[in-house]
């Protein structure tokens, strides 16, 4: 039996664990996360080839459900110039919103207009929307637990250090699409 974070349910049973982790790898493939790969193509790369440790978190929801992740363990060992930085939402941001819409919909009523709707959100499975530049050969070591011994990461994953930026970056430009955009002071804040 394996232990799972935040434990509601005890131990997770042999079983549990392999069915959420199947239904795991299945979806990576079929999200085009990964793809197998070997040793000869690593070094093809030459030396931008960056090899990175992987392993399953498991986690039980509060319906008693394993849910399993795969997590890449990139860590960052020397100084280079892999830029990480993504934006976040800022307390200061949201309230500026909040208040732009009170004054706004308070402004609408007296005249008849429609009302400004503002709404935050999460994405599920967020990083695993972001394609990796074809520029970026990353390699994912896989756990012990999976039949190949090297895969080729095709869209960003939890733990790769650049997962959030491209994340943003692939964000930004689907709700650009839409005609929104990003104000420079805060970036996470769209405006049509």
């Amino acid at each position: 039996r394996l232990g799972c974070d935040e434990d509601p349910g005890g131990a997770a049973g042999y079983d549990e664990v392999k069915g959420s982790v199947d239904w795991r790898r299945q979806s990576l493939t079929d999200r085009g996360v990964r793809r197998p790969a070997d040793q000869s193509e690593v070094e093809a790369s030459g030396s931008g080839a960056v090899v990175v440790d992987c392993r399953w978190l498991l986690h039980r929801k509060h319906t008693g459900r394993v849910k399993a992740r795969m997590m890449a363990r990139q860590v960052k060992h020397t100084v280079d110039d892999m830029d990480t930085f993504a934006a976040t939402a800022t307390t200061t941001g949201a309230r500026l919103l909040l208040g732009l819409a009170a004054w706004r919909n308070a402004e609408a009523s007296e005249c008849g207009r429609g009302e400004l709707i503002v709404s935050f959100g999460d994405v599920k499975t967020a990083f695993l929307h972001a394609a990796l530049p074809s520029s970026q050969h990353v390699f994912l070591k896989p756990p012990g637990t999976e039949p190949e011994r090297l895969w080729r990461a095709l869209k960003a994953l939890y733990g790769l250090r650049q997962a959030p930026r491209l994340f943003q970056e692939h964000l930004a430009a689907a709700i650009g699409r839409s005609g929104r955009s990003r104000l420079k002071v805060e970036p996470m804040v769209l405006t049509r």
